[in-house]
């Protein structure tokens, strides 16, 4: 189903690399090289070393090469925290006080305690987030042994089983990040966030998460492309994070993950323009009211209609309709529209009083356990009794 709007939201997907391609040479340095103030690129990540090490299970004993590092607890690997922390350039202190360890490098660190399932993340010794482990760590003898997963995602390694030889290969990649500029203000109510990695793309990649601490967000869409073969270890890829926002000003916390490995976080505040917001609805979809993706009116009534053209004459019974006001989330109202004769029409309550309201027009499809609705459009609607509304200038 196409969109009848200037902005796409981009499908996930990867480019490969393809095998025996003659690889291009990259701009020498290129990746150090400062991008200008114009630049489509918030961020810049580069992998500049690995390091790996193999575990050899023998039995229910685990050992890098003849050191003794970890033993199996119902079929589980618990291994030495310590072991991998020196091994991939980490520090391990203990906390007397709270009977926690705390694990560092550079910016990154995490709080870990024995007998407990949950880890604090922090960057910049603030808080970020709390995880849960798969397994709760165990203290023996002095030494902190942590499952195997969870020692992979704490310290962000990308592993390999070989069950045939039993033995688990581990590689600690590391990164450099460099912001070159977080837009603050967004026309509407979509961003479009890109940035540029240089990876071998071999094996796992960092991920983007974006989480709103002052409004939610409403989906997420991410892809990965290559940009440019290189001549050495890493390819160029762009990063590509289409957003919708709600609020008229949202705070993100953009992070970069390798497993629950903290590469980069930074919070950006972002103030949203609604007035250049563009009219977005899906094909087969029309509205004949409204015609924009920002409304005023000095009415708390708003008129909806529209129509559906479909080629096999076939349209859904009804049209579901949420209408949110921006600075009370839990006004939530819903409202079902019948479809005659494939035309829709309705006058829509503002009932919180003033303020700024955003529609939602969803259609319904089957699902697995009965009705399912999905987005097919949306616009803002704002209500200020005292203004001279669309039609009164017209």
């Amino acid at each position: 189903m196409r969109r009848v709007c200037s902005i796409l939201l981009v499908t996930l997907f990867v480019m490969i690399f393809p095998m025996g391609q003659t690889a291009l040479a990259m701009m020498p340095n290129e990746s150090e090289q400062s991008l200008s103030e114009k630049s489509p690129y918030a961020y810049v990540v580069e992998n500049k070393s690995d390091e790996s090490a193999r575990v050899k299970f023998i039995g229910n004993r685990m050992y890098h090469d003849e050191q003794y590092i970890g033993f199996g607890v119902n079929g589980k690997p618990m291994l030495s925290l310590q072991f991998f922390v020196n091994k991939f350039g980490f520090t391990l202190n203990f906390n007397p006080q709270e009977g926690q360890y705390i694990v560092s490098k550079e910016r990154y660190s995490f709080k870990i305690k024995p007998g407990s399932s949950f880890v604090e993340l922090y960057w910049d010794n603030e808080k970020v987030k709390e995880i849960e482990l798969t397994a709760k760590p165990m203290l023996q003898n002095k030494i902190l042994y942590v499952y195997s997963i969870d020692i992979r995602d704490l310290l962000g390694l990308i592993s390999f089983w070989d069950n045939s030889a039993r033995t688990w290969d581990v590689t600690y990649r590391e990164y450099v990040c460099r912001e070159i500029g977080f837009p603050t203000y967004i026309d509407g109510d979509v961003i479009q966030l890109k940035g540029i990695l240089y990876d071998p793309g071999n094996l796992e990649t960092p991920r983007l998460e974006l989480t709103g601490s002052t409004a939610p967000i409403v989906s997420m869409v991410s892809s990965l492309s290559l940009v440019e073969p290189g001549a050495g270890k890493n390819h160029k890829y762009e990063m590509d994070t289409t957003l919708k926002l709600k609020g008229e000003s949202s705070l993100l916390n953009f992070s970069l993950y390798l497993g629950h490995r903290i590469i980069f976080y930074q919070s950006v505040e972002m103030r949203l323009n609604f007035a250049a917001k563009e009219l977005c609805i899906e094909h087969p979809f029309q509205l004949i009211h409204p015609q924009k993706g920002y409304n005023q009116t000095n009415q708390a009534k708003f008129l909806l209609a529209g129509s559906i053209n479909d080629v096999n004459a076939y349209y859904p019974p009804e049209i579901v309709l949420f209408v949110e006001k921006n600075d009370d989330k839990a006004a939530l109202v819903q409202e079902k529209v019948p479809i005659i004769d494939g035309r829709f029409a309705y006058e829509i309550n503002l009932p919180s009083g003033e303020g700024l309201y955003k529609v939602t027009i969803n259609s319904i499809m089957a699902g697995s356990r009965g009705p399912a609705y999905f987005e097919i459009g949306n616009f803002y609607v704002n209500y200020e009794e005292n203004i001279i509304s669309e039609q009164e200038r017209e």
